[in-house]
């Protein structure tokens, strides 16, 4: 695998990470934000977004949080099933599934094929 497919698969799940595993709850759930998340990009920038946000106050305040929530995602080094296990079966209103939901059902298909 080339370095640049390395730098770009790490920043990919570095970005599912974070807005499924912080940002969806964090500003999302909990701050009623329409939509969050986190980008990447190849030259290292990074960049966090909100939409239809209520709370903007909040999510700053949340942003804030990003480096410690992975600091600590980081050291406890989740087990893939684990991270399932938290995204499995988080609903978006009255929808059956979600963005969340969707990705631990593609995790659980890739933890399958190992």
């Amino acid at each position: 695998m080339s370095r640049q497919r390395r730098n770009f698969s790490a920043k990919f799940k570095s970005d599912l990470v974070m807005t499924f595993g912080y940002l969806w709850n964090a500003v999302r759930v909990q701050g009623g934000a329409y939509g969050t998340g986190m980008g990447a990009r190849l030259n290292g920038n990074l960049f966090s977004y909100s939409y239809r946000d209520p709370n903007l106050e909040n999510t700053r305040a949340a942003y804030c949080g990003m480096a410690d929530f992975l600091e600590e995602f980081v050291q406890q080094g989740m087990p893939l099933d684990e991270v399932v296990k938290r995204l499995e079966g988080i609903r978006c209103g009255s929808r059956p599934t979600s963005c969340p939901d969707q990705l631990a059902k593609a995790l659980k298909k890739i933890a399958e094929e190992q």
